[in-house]
């Protein structure tokens, strides 16, 4: 009489979801090697410019066919040395790791990206509010986001780190450290402190 075979087979596991906070400090970590490797420089006022495709508007204009969307990735996976601010550092190396479906129409939407972040694919990873305050906090009295209440704190980081890729590390170790958070609160200079606040009241 033949034996029934035994199933042998398992179950496989899920797989393990990758958190918000855990993406948020791949992310950093990234545009830290980045930054060492020359691939991205740290630059106030710009979003991101690649040395030979140009701006991420500039691009999706220029590859615009016949009104045919653009997959974002495609820039980032084109790109060669990209001149950064702190969110197209964001955006460059989340698109990296994750490859996220973004479709842009028109350089109106790659130019949203950065502008509008309540509606922007980088609120997939970080919370608006952070990002607001990581984009303050890098530019300063010129960022296009508005810190708030916590607009010294902002000035007070970018007087702390007067080089853009010190204060662009400053950030992305900050939120390695406080895994996933931003608490721009505990890299302050007493030095960058007095100078925050005689610029304000000044």
């Amino acid at each position: 009489m033949a034996t029934k075979k035994k199933n042998t087979t398992t179950k496989s596991k899920p797989a393990k979801r990758t958190s918000k906070a855990d993406m948020r400090v791949a992310i950093a970590r990234d545009v830290i090697a980045q930054l060492k490797a020359g691939y991205l420089q740290a630059k106030s006022g710009t979003w991101v410019q690649d040395s030979k495709l140009g701006t991420l508007e500039d691009f999706v204009e220029f590859r615009n066919d016949f009104n045919k969307p653009m997959d974002a990735c495609e820039f980032v996976n084109n790109a060669n040395k990209c001149s950064v601010c702190s969110l197209g550092a964001i955006f460059m190396s989340s698109f990296k790791l994750f490859q996220p479906k973004v479709m842009l129409q028109d350089g109106w939407e790659a130019w949203a990206i950065f502008e509008e972040l309540d509606q922007s694919p980088l609120a997939k990873y970080f919370p608006v509010e952070t990002l607001g305050m990581i984009e303050a906090c890098f530019e300063g009295a010129d960022g296009v986001h508005d810190a708030g209440t916590r607009e010294g704190i902002a000035a007070a980081y970018e007087k702390s780190f007067k080089d853009p890729t010190n204060r662009l590390n400053a950030i992305m170790a900050n939120i390695i450290r406080n895994e996933g958070q931003f608490k721009p609160e505990q890299d302050l200079t007493k030095e960058g402190a007095i100078s925050a606040l005689v610029e304000i009241f000044s």
